[in-house]
């Protein structure tokens, strides 16, 4: 297993490619990795397909 820690955010999505398939999980609003999902939203690449359970953003 590869262990990798990164100072932002940012660097965290910074090989994510156009068209990448991604999965993240959370517990409601306590448990939802909110900062991933904006730094998705603002990087340039797009992910083509978001696979969460966490019913606010799987809408």
């Amino acid at each position: 297993m590869i262990t990798k820690i990164l100072s932002t955010v940012e660097e965290s999505v910074h090989d994510i490619f156009d068209g990448a398939t991604i999965m993240i999980s959370g517990f409601g609003e306590a448990g939802s990795p909110i900062e991933l999902i904006h730094a998705l939203i603002d990087q340039e690449q797009k992910p083509d397909k978001l696979s969460a359970t966490i019913p606010e953003v799987a809408k």
